[in-house]
């Protein structure tokens, strides 16, 4: 079973200067934290998530939306550098590289 996280940074409303409540909850399922996280994200917090044990996930906030729409289940594992889901690219499959 995986442990995630889900972490939130809420800006303190009226202060002069730039002072955020973060704020980090665990939870057993990602279905959890995905419920947690879009209810903080109505509530116009930022939001982060990623998993503590197991394979490594980790949501940005800029992927925060899109994560909690989605229907996956599931970590979202870490590919190595230059992998993809696809399969390898050019560069790691040993072919020349694309010019771009």
């Amino acid at each position: 079973m995986d442990t995630w996280f889900v972490s939130t940074v809420e800006r303190l409303p009226g202060e002069l200067k730039l002072v955020f409540i973060q704020t980090r909850k665990e939870f057993e399922t990602e279905a959890a934290a995905k419920r947690y996280a879009r209810e903080a994200l109505n509530k116009g917090l930022r939001v982060e998530a990623g998993t503590l044990l197991g394979p490594q996930a980790h949501v940005s906030w800029r992927e925060a939306v899109a994560w909690t729409a989605s229907g996956e289940a599931g970590p979202r594992a870490r590919e190595p550098a230059g992998e993809s889901r696809r399969g390898p690219t050019p560069a790691t499959a040993g072919g020349a590289p694309c010019p771009i």
